[in-house]
């Protein structure tokens, strides 16, 4: 799929079901999906007021040993960038009700349920910690 497919099929999907702040999804997942992350594998949360996204990013991607980046109203490590994936996503269940979840595997858009996207996030967190661990940073992420 292209990246355009991959957001066209997330957008039938999503679209339906968000009653304000469309935007995130015509706008910002559009342009994440298209231009700054595209083939990039993800989790696509839809709420009836909006999206949010979590892109698994390849090791790669992350600050290297010892590095530290402007990350909100401080400086983070590759290990804390990395932990807030996991975080996001549990704050996504408490704070909201989610009423589709979708998951770019890098091959195809489906459809998934709270406890795939869980054992997913988790399967991506530690795959990403034991590449950090090793330093072998060359492998594909998911």
């Amino acid at each position: 799929m292209t990246p355009n497919n991959v957001y066209q099929e997330v957008k039938k999907q999503a679209l339906p079901l968000i009653k304000n702040y469309r935007d995130d999804l015509l706008k910002h997942d559009n342009n994440l999906i298209n231009k700054e992350c595209p083939g990039m594998p993800f989790l696509h949360f839809t709420r009836d007021w909006g999206t949010h996204i979590i892109f698994f990013s390849p090791a790669a991607d992350y600050p290297g040993p010892g590095e530290k980046v402007k990350y909100l109203f401080s400086y983070a490590d590759r290990y804390h960038l990395l932990k807030s994936r996991k975080e996001v996503f549990d704050a996504i269940y408490v704070n909201f009700k989610v009423e589709l979840v979708l998951y770019y595997d890098g091959v195809k858009v489906q459809k998934i349920n709270k406890a795939q996207a869980d054992k997913l996030i988790k399967e991506y967190t530690d795959k990403i910690y034991n590449q950090f661990k090793t330093g072998d940073i060359s492998q594909i992420a998911v």
